[in-house]
């Protein structure tokens, strides 16, 4: 079991690509799980609403303006959490995710 001190956090975009690799792979999961949840499940990424389809293939690009934290275990992408630019002086959560392997870490808290 990894040990919670052994997990950071960085802003994305990190300074390695295997964060921006890993946060593709984290948003599908997330994207796939959602649609689940909503009663629209689909099997695979190429089923999901063309609106998540473009975070997963570019995430630099979808998230331009917003804060993309990930959480990292050694090199491998763990967590993430999207928050957007303040829009009216507010902003919104948008993804919060954490592998399901690495669940009950207090990696999202």
């Amino acid at each position: 079991m990894t040990d919670p001190c052994e997990i950071s956090v960085v802003r994305w975009p990190g300074r390695t690509r295997s964060a921006e690799d890993g946060l593709a792979a984290l948003l599908t999961a997330y994207h796939l799980q959602t649609e689940t949840e909503k009663g629209a499940g689909v099997a695979e990424a190429d089923g999901l609403p063309d609106r998540y389809r473009a975070e997963i293939s570019d995430p630099r690009s979808a998230f331009a303006d917003d804060v993309v934290l990930v959480a990292l275990s050694g090199s491998a992408t763990v967590g993430c959490l999207v928050v957007t630019a303040p829009a009216d002086g507010r902003s919104e959560i948008k993804r919060l995710w954490t592998d399901p392997e690495f669940r009950g870490r207090r990696i999202a808290s």
